[in-house]
């Protein structure tokens, strides 16, 4: 079996195990997924991108559907595409599961920052694990903030989820080139498909508890930037990645030491050699 498709299976199996009615959820993927290649060769075609296909092709067979989560809650997915991996890996596979050191580091209701939201599935991780009294969503890419805003509306009385579509950055009232359309892995990218805001993390960090960070590799310039050392957050998620990593370094060294100059203890789940990895921080006591 070709190896896209086994992964693609892994994630429907772990994700079904989420959702309450698993009938809507598998027949949402039965009536979408044969819509993947006629999505791909359309965005060639085209010169245009995979999510604005999927938006333009899908919407004709409700791609996009909301589900209830067999945990409470809700969430809204787009069916067929990259979202599937999105839920199976932050909701089923516990890549973001908090470790008992760094929970300790957080007050009783955190004030969380997610930099780069994608859908906002960390942001319904969050809500179900922490009960943060408001949660702040960072997103550059129009297709998939127009979904996390449809998660953002489902949030529970009591948490304010507030979302803000730009790139983070460690500086802000700026501009850049963003490739959108891809995802999890929209990124900036010289020559990208669209112009997006930047706005300052460090502006959003001043009163944060906990930051999660996966920017598809924009996160170095953050790492590297000084006021990492003084600004008040406690505990750091972070998806670290080779892409903008200095030439010559490893990613998962290079972090943790970017980390630890910062004055954080880290866990990581990668190591020497991978090209990416998921790593919590927090500052000891």
């Amino acid at each position: 079996m070709n190896l896209a498709i086994r992964h693609r299976l892994s994630a429907f199996s772990d994700a079904i195990g989420q959702v309450g009615d698993r009938t809507a959820f598998i027949a949402g993927e039965l009536r979408c997924v044969p819509l993947r290649p006629f999505v791909a060769r359309a965005a060639r075609t085209r010169n245009s991108n995979a999510a604005a296909e999927w938006q333009r092709l899908g919407s004709r067979m409700g791609y996009l559907r909301q589900h209830r989560l067999a945990g409470g809650g809700y969430v809204w997915v787009r069916h067929g595409t990259a979202d599937i991996f999105t839920v199976a890996e932050v909701l089923a596979r516990d890549e973001y599961a908090i470790p008992a050191e760094a929970r300790e580091h957080l007050p009783a209701r955190p004030r969380v920052v997610d930099l780069g939201s994608n859908i906002g599935i960390f942001g319904i991780r969050a809500i179900r694990d922490l009960n943060p009294l408001v949660i702040t969503s960072v997103e550059a890419d129009p297709y998939n903030a127009a979904v996390l805003r449809r998660n953002a509306a489902n949030v529970p009385m009591g948490t304010d989820w507030r979302v803000i579509e730009a790139f983070a950055a460690p500086a802000g009232e700026s501009s850049m080139e963003f490739a959108a359309g891809q995802f999890a892995e929209s990124r900036s990218a010289d020559g990208g498909s669209h112009s997006v805001p930047t706005v300052d993390a460090f502006v959003l960090m001043a009163d944060a508890d906990l930051v999660k960070t996966d920017i598809e590799g924009a996160e170095w310039p953050i790492l590297e930037d000084p006021r990492m050392a003084t600004c008040a957050v406690k505990v750091v998620a972070l998806e670290y990645h080779r892409r903008g990593c200095e030439v010559g370094e490893d990613p998962s060294t290079r972090c943790r030491h970017l980390l630890a100059r910062a004055g954080f203890e880290c866990r990581d789940s990668g190591g020497p050699g991978d090209d990416f990895g998921t790593l919590w921080a927090w500052r000891p006591s």
